[in-house]
């Protein structure tokens, strides 16, 4: 297992979504959904400001309802992600990029980093957590 603190993602926002988790990309077959990319899009839209599962679904079910069924799809998805970015997440662990704030989630970012390094404010080419 990596360790976690010289782990690193960057995710550019810009054009296509790309994911690179320790420099490396995370191709396109290892997503095992599109609603699990959607979400960490939406999440990194506001780094550090949490999503409620109402916030999520209304913004990525295409009829979005508070039934517990979407609930339990979210809560779905974000497992992904989470294990996705941290492939060696033991289950109720806690992760260094998905953050429980105990009412949704948040993209945890320790810096923002725009096309050429440059350290930027969040809404720039690519975000680094």
């Amino acid at each position: 297992m990596k360790d976690p603190v010289s782990a690193s993602l960057c995710v550019r926002v810009l054009g296509p979504l790309d994911v690179a988790l320790n420099g490396e990309s995370i191709p396109e077959s290892a997503w095992p959904r599109n609603r699990t990319k959607t979400i960490l899009k939406l999440l990194v839209t506001s780094p550090g400001q949490p999503f409620t599962i109402d916030q999520i679904s209304e913004a990525i079910l295409p009829a979005p309802d508070a039934s517990r069924g979407a609930a339990k799809n979210i809560q779905a998805r974000v497992s992904e992600l989470r294990h996705l970015l941290e492939p060696d997440l033991a289950r109720g662990q806690d992760s260094q990029y998905i953050v429980n704030s105990g009412t949704g989630w948040l993209c945890s970012v320790s810096c923002v980093k725009g096309a050429r390094g440059k350290t930027e404010t969040p809404g720039a080419s690519s975000l680094s957590v």
